[in-house]
């Protein structure tokens, strides 16, 4: 922008701090942006501030409007839904299933190994959606303030395996 403002002025190639406060041109330093909550709050760069001898980058946190709140409410909500299913799959995975609606589908299986791993992956499915959409509608009424991803994951059932594996994994290969 200097060499803009100013067409007919030839600058050397290193200009230094000190060259650049004779056109009034500063450095200035950059600062980490401020903790806020992206649900209720951005942040935005303003007019960089002279600590002592020093310009530095500042910030300034602002307060979303209603708006701009249920449209976070809304892709978080559509993030956590991919999660959620991420969630299922990543334990499905544990036993070598390419994914969780593999694993149930194993559900009328003549192995004793795959019917029950596919009773336990589908009542599984059931209870963690079930919960994941009770905590969907308390976001969007406002009965709950949006958490972060991972506290969301946190609230959603733990599972495990009731059932030893009886035969070898495979690596994860996602071979079933």
């Amino acid at each position: 922008m200097l060499e803009a403002n100013f067409p007919n002025t030839s600058f050397p190639e290193d200009m230094t701090p000190a060259f650049l406060a004779t056109y009034d041109v500063y450095e200035v330093v950059p600062t980490s942006q401020p903790a806020y909550n992206p649900a209720t709050q951005k942040v935005v760069e303003v007019t960089p501030t002279l600590n002592v001898s020093v310009w530095q980058q500042t910030w300034a946190v602002i307060a979303l409007t209603v708006p701009e709140q249920d449209a976070y409410k809304t892709q978080f909500i559509a993030q956590a839904k991919a999660e959620t299913i991420g969630y299922l799959d990543d334990f499905a995975n544990t036993r070598d299933y390419a994914d969780c609606d593999r694993c149930c589908g194993y559900s009328n299986s003549t192995s004793a190994q795959l019917s029950g791993d596919a009773a336990y992956m589908v009542s599984s499915r059931d209870t963690v959606i079930t919960q994941a959409y009770v905590i969907f509608a308390n976001i969007q009424s406002g009965a709950m303030p949006v958490p972060t991803m991972s506290a969301f994951l946190a609230m959603l059932p733990t599972l495990a395996w009731p059932n030893p594996e009886t035969w070898p994994a495979v690596n994860g290969t996602g071979v079933l």
